[in-house]
């Protein structure tokens, strides 16, 4: 993935990690952290200031359809494609909630 300074068109940096395609980004509310998700289900949290990776949150569930960090950039939530959340504890790099969609009762 490749970083570009909006204003002058520069490429600033290329970060590598990801194995599969990346479906979704967000910045840090401060700006100094990007995180990305996609196909092979983990999220990268990369330092901006000096391009490099802070964590890899692996092992998820499923392909990653969206990620946002919370206002004070302390929790990051990534949902899957399987309508699933997990909220992490950026402080630790630990999941701290994990969320799954009610079961569909069968109807006999």
């Amino acid at each position: 993935m490749r970083v570009w300074d909006a204003a002058t068109g520069k490429e600033l940096a290329t970060l590598t990690g990801h194995t599969g395609g990346v479906h979704c980004i967000t910045i840090s509310p401060d700006g100094k952290y990007l995180a990305t998700g996609g196909d092979d289900k983990v999220v990268i949290v990369w330092n901006l200031t000096n391009n490099e990776r802070v964590y890899s949150l692996g092992e998820l569930d499923d392909v990653i359809t969206s990620i946002s960090f919370s206002p004070d950039a302390k929790r990051l939530v990534a949902t899957y494609m399987s309508d699933t959340a997990t909220i992490w504890d950026m402080r630790r790099a630990s999941r701290s909630i994990d969320t799954r969609p009610p079961r569909q009762r069968s109807s006999r």
